[in-house]
């Protein structure tokens, strides 16, 4: 699979879903993407009441323990994870921002600060969030449809399932999120995702239009099948084979 080179697509839709977690039941979630680039990936999410595991769109993947705190990265594309605590994560995404940066060139470099950050300032009094009239079942649930929209640089479709008892980990886990979106207009963009959200119920599918300063696109998601049976414990684990890896310089966290 080919990595989308500016990563807000795929920070958006990772956040979504760990913003709104199962309460009480296992529940596992076959999720079909299309990305910007037409690529399509099948998935699975894995959530429980104190574990979430859950694919972002990038190919990369988030393993999250709420009763340790701790946080897996997983790096599909590079066969390689970071294990550590999650306030810790931040000072990983920050060098893996620079390096994938690196290989997609200069559109990412600091000249373009001043022009993202008038255009974010613009955008923050545009942001809108709305409940239409539209419903629809998707994996045998009934969702209601939210759009969030930021002038035109952003509009968001979200089918909430109101019907999944879920609890809000996202104060948790939505800085890990937003740092992992190389481009920083797309970080500025995520974070009025995060302050629009009213809704915690969980979303089974979503339609992203967005533009960056490095990319513009559509990535669209939806649940094709909700299993409630016991989430085995094996897929807390990261792939076999995959190399445990540290930032240049970094301490191994353990």
């Amino acid at each position: 699979m080919r990595r989308l080179s500016a990563g807000f697509a795929a920070g958006a839709a990772g956040l979504l879903l760990l913003l709104a977690l199962p309460a009480a039941a296992d529940i596992t979630l076959v999720t079909h993407y299309r990305f910007a680039n037409g690529d399509t990936l099948t998935r699975l999410s894995y959530y429980t009441s104190q574990r979430v595991r859950t694919t972002l769109p990038t190919g990369d993947e988030v393993i999250y323990n709420h009763k340790t705190d701790e946080l897996v990265y997983v790096d599909h594309a590079k066969q390689r994870y970071w294990r550590g605590r999650r306030t810790l994560a931040d000072s990983l995404l920050r060098p893996l921002r620079a390096e994938r940066a690196q290989e997609v060139g200069d559109s990412l470099r600091t000249g373009t600060t001043d022009r993202w950050r008038d255009i974010f300032d613009a955008l923050t009094d545009s942001v809108r969030l709305e409940k239409t009239n539209q419903s629809r079942k998707i994996a045998g649930y009934p969702t209601s449809e939210w759009v969030l929209t930021a002038g035109s640089y952003l509009r968001q479709e979200r089918w909430i399932a109101r019907s999944l008892d879920v609890p809000n980990y996202g104060p948790e886990l939505q800085n890990v999120v937003i740092s992992s979106v190389m481009d920083p207009l797309g970080r500025g963009l995520m974070r009025l995702v995060v302050q629009g959200r009213e809704i915690e119920e969980l979303p089974l599918a979503g339609r992203i239009e967005f533009t960056t300063l490095s990319q513009q696109g559509v990535v669209m998601w939806e649940t094709l099948r909700v299993i409630s049976t016991k989430v085995s414990d094996e897929v807390w684990a990261p792939p076999a084979g995959y190399q445990r890896w540290e930032p240049a310089g970094k301490a191994d966290q353990k």
